[in-house]
């Protein structure tokens, strides 16, 4: 317990991190996607704590869903010359993926 006071008396707790965090936020989902493993503890405190933010880029999934599309096994990519495909690493990213175009993207 001591551990805790002293972090919550160290002022970190209502922390502004200026640093943009290497990932994306996607806005309709209320979700953040970290790219880096060591740069998830900061986050999770803060979340924690329920104080304090960071900085990410934000995306929506209606802008998203124009450039980017997945089959589960792959991320289809359209880009000014022509498509990119690319591995899905995290099959769970690919289903909130098609899952929140699904409901926030209908046509």
């Amino acid at each position: 317990m001591d551990a805790v006071k002293a972090f919550s008396d160290s002022g970190f707790e209502n922390a502004q991190i200026d640093q943009v965090f290497g990932g994306a936020y996607i806005q309709e989902l209320k979700l953040a996607i970290i790219d880096s493993p060591s740069d998830v503890d900061v986050p999770y405190i803060l979340s924690q704590w329920d104080r304090g933010s960071i900085q990410m880029n934000a995306y929506s999934l209606k802008d998203l869903t124009k450039v980017l599309s997945t089959d589960g096994e792959k991320w289809y990519l359209q880009e000014e010359n022509g498509e990119t495909e690319l591995p899905v690493l995290e099959p769970r990213m690919a289903i909130l993926y098609n899952c929140g175009a699904r409901r926030f993207c209908k046509d």
